[in-house]
């Protein structure tokens, strides 16, 4: 009877680290193995007409300044990625947008009247070079300290579609990253390795055997 209920309790906490880490996954993944460059692949120097934002207020771009690199900060782990099993981060350009009538709509008490903060933003970078890498590409931007959403300091990814010379992304809770902020156009994808796969993903197999063995100890002892 001990020994059953030995048993019963490995297959329990192996059946929740499995449930955890597929909970993480969902929440997004941060990979402190993967490898980041942050050099930019491509020239971009836009002007602020390059910068359209649409949303359910008006937003002008005041600003908007070319980055030599990627920020010193922005390592893997600090990135939120949509996949655990993406191991490669190439930084493709990167530039600091300011945007002009941010700080009068959404700075409390000189909110304007009858006006919300709206719940995302459409961003599009227009001439944008087209001799990067095309897909796998997402803008990441770091959420401010007054982050209501986010984690402050952490970098969240907002997939990104380029088509032709426009590339363009949806921003979710704009005022968790916004007035100022850089902007990193990055590709993330998944590099295979003779070592395998990091995070949560490389170890479900070994979870599931976990699992599995006390269980089949258990119907050895009959």
């Amino acid at each position: 009877m001990r020994f059953r209920h030995i048993v019963l309790l490995a297959c329990i906490a192996a059946l929740l680290s499995f449930a955890s880490c597929a909970v993480a996954q969902e929440a997004g993944h941060v990979n402190p193995k993967a490898t980041v460059d942050p050099t930019p692949a491509v020239e971009y120097v836009p002007t602020p007409e390059d910068i359209v934002i649409s949303a359910d207020i008006p937003v002008s771009v005041d600003d908007v300044t070319p980055l030599p690199s990627a920020p010193g900060d922005f390592t893997a782990d600090k990135i939120h990625l949509p996949d655990a099993s993406i191991n490669r981060i190439s930084v493709q350009t990167a530039v600091r947008i300011t945007l002009h009538t941010y700080e009068q709509v959404f700075s409390g008490e000189k909110a304007l009247v009858g006006q919300v903060e709206p719940e995302s933003a459409y961003i599009t970078l227009k001439n944008y070079p087209t001799d990067g890498a095309k897909t796998h590409l997402y803008a990441f931007i770091k959420a401010k300290d007054e982050a209501v959403y986010s984690t402050s300091g952490d970098y969240y990814y907002f997939p990104a579609t380029l088509d032709e010379t426009e590339l363009s992304f949806t921003l979710n809770h704009p005022s968790d990253f916004f007035s100022s902020n850089d902007v990193i156009i990055a590709e993330a994808k998944t590099v295979s390795s003779s070592s395998g796969s990091s995070g949560c993903n490389a170890g479900f197999a070994g979870l599931l055997l976990l699992a599995a063995a006390p269980l089949a100890c258990l119907r050895g002892r009959k």
